[in-house]
């Protein structure tokens, strides 16, 4: 009797699986591993972005408070002119010693000498971290941390440091009105003339400069300035117009964002603006308004 065969002669079947299906099964679970970790990677960087949001909200709270207490909101001058993300630190939290601000640890006075009523913080300052970059202390996010492979070359930032959360606020002629309209100088700089702009790029040029982006990489060759433009609703560039329309609602854009003023967290990597992915735009930035979507890519 053959050792495959029963007593009454019927097949019986060897135990265990072939190569074959071995192979099949192992090909099955790679592949439902690697579907699992899309769905994972997404839902971890959704839950980012909402985190992120969530804490631009909790600063927008804060910015409203300060208002309150000095008629107006926090405005670069002096050392921090062109720096609105150091303003932001400053103004919200103050986190330096007395000497510095008039009160030791976070909160400030506006009398010299050590005296008088401590303002703020005007946030939970265990919310979010105060990173010192060049001698400068910034508001960052806990959630929107930069990535080792994309860090500045030139040293800037450091691995796994996270860039500031932007500040921009809009000019006070400007900031009342909430509205944008085809003749209001909307976004740009203006240092380099064509404003004066509703949305100064200057204040916050020492991390979206006019030549280069935290790492210096632009997006399928668009400049800071024009990505800028681009996500907050001025399409002009990127439609092969002429310059004199750049900067510049006109009748066929929207103005995405008309607030007293501007937030905005960097994405993965540190990154500020626009990524070209796959012949298409796309962007992780997180701010406290919503982008224009015509040329990107979810």
């Amino acid at each position: 009797m053959n050792r495959h065969t029963t007593a009454s002669g019927t097949l019986r079947r060897p135990h265990g699986f072939t190569t074959v299906e071995l192979l099949v099964v192992i090909g099955i679970i790679v592949l439902l591993a690697s579907m699992l970790l899309v769905m994972v990677s997404r839902g971890y960087t959704a839950s980012r972005r909402v985190r992120a949001q969530a804490d631009l909200q909790v600063i927008a709270l804060g910015l409203e408070a300060y208002k309150q207490d000095f008629g107006d909101y926090p405005r670069p001058a002096g050392p921090l002119a062109t720096d609105g993300a150091a303003t932001l630190c400053w103004a919200l939290v103050a986190p330096g010693l007395v000497a510095v601000d008039g009160a030791d640890g976070p909160g400030f006075r506006t009398r010299v000498g050590g005296q008088g009523k401590v303002y703020g913080p005007y946030i939970d300052t265990s919310a979010f971290n105060i990173a010192t970059i060049g001698g400068v202390q910034y508001l960052t996010s806990k959630v929107m941390r930069g990535d080792i492979g994309d860090v500045d070359a030139t040293g800037i930032l450091q691995p796994g440091q996270t860039p500031p959360i932007l500040y921009i606020p809009a000019r006070p002629a400007v900031s009342t009105q909430r509205q944008v309209t085809p003749q209001t100088a909307y976004v740009g700089q203006n240092s380099v003339g064509g404003g004066p702009y509703m949305y100064d790029l200057d204040q916050c040029s020492t991390w979206i400069g006019s030549t280069s982006w935290i790492t210096g990489i632009h997006a399928n060759g668009v400049a800071p300035g024009n990505q800028i433009r681009t996500m907050m609703g001025d399409l002009s560039y990127m439609r092969g117009e002429p310059p004199a329309n750049q900067g510049v609602i006109n009748g066929t854009e929207t103005a995405r964002c008309t607030a007293p003023y501007i937030l905005w967290a960097a994405g993965r990597g540190g990154l500020f603006g626009l990524r070209y992915e796959n012949s298409h735009y796309t962007t992780d930035n997180v701010a406290n308004f919503d982008f224009d979507s015509s040329v990107l890519v979810k």
